[in-house]
């Protein structure tokens, strides 16, 4: 199970969820089913979720979520921010504002460039960390913004913020990033 910290799971545990680019599901473990609208790209995935609603759906530069305007209380974005080019940046936040309610919650889920398969994988566009994730919710008007490393979320933000210089621990504490903040329609 993904190592998923307290705070995250209390924000997704209500509402209406969509799950942009959900993956094989880790959101479903702490989600009713009614509650949960999944998207992927890759029809595989659909076989891990038989049991929720899962839409294909690609993000572009161009395209429209197939959502109704204020539609979800909570979104998450896992593991799909650093496949995007600028553009698709752009257009997937704009979307992501459009189908969130005000005051609702999106949740930015990242490898750093610290991530051992970072790197090696040629569909990342660029990394992400924690000043470069706030710094697109700040940019979409996000408010009440919080960030932090799954492995350590809890601690002090000093440590979370230049522990990474401490070289020997990045891959393993500082390979991946979360970032929320309250949509301000």
């Amino acid at each position: 199970m993904k190592k998923i910290p307290e705070q995250i799971i209390k924000l997704i545990s209500t509402g209406k969820v969509l799950d942009l680019g959900c993956g094989r599901g880790w959101a479903t473990d702490y989600i009713h089913k009614d509650n949960y609208i999944g998207t992927t790209d890759i029809e595989f995935h659909k076989h891990y979720l038989h049991s929720f609603n899962i839409i294909i759906h690609r993000i572009t530069s161009d395209n429209k979520l197939p959502f109704e305007n204020n539609q979800f209380d909570n979104i998450i974005a896992s593991h799909i921010i650093e496949h995007l080019d600028k553009q698709e940046v752009n257009n997937a936040m704009k979307e992501i504002k459009r189908v969130l309610k005000p005051k609702g919650t999106l949740i930015l889920i990242t490898p750093t460039g610290y991530s051992t398969g970072f790197n090696g994988n040629w569909t990342h566009w660029r990394p992400y960390n924690h000043g470069s994730l706030t710094g697109i919710l700040r940019g979409y008007d996000y408010k009440n913004i919080k960030w932090g490393y799954p492995k350590i979320f809890n601690y002090p933000k000093f440590i979370q913020r230049y522990g990474r210089f401490l070289k020997i621990f990045n891959e393993f504490i500082f390979n991946e990033v979360i970032a929320y903040g309250e949509n301000q329609k």
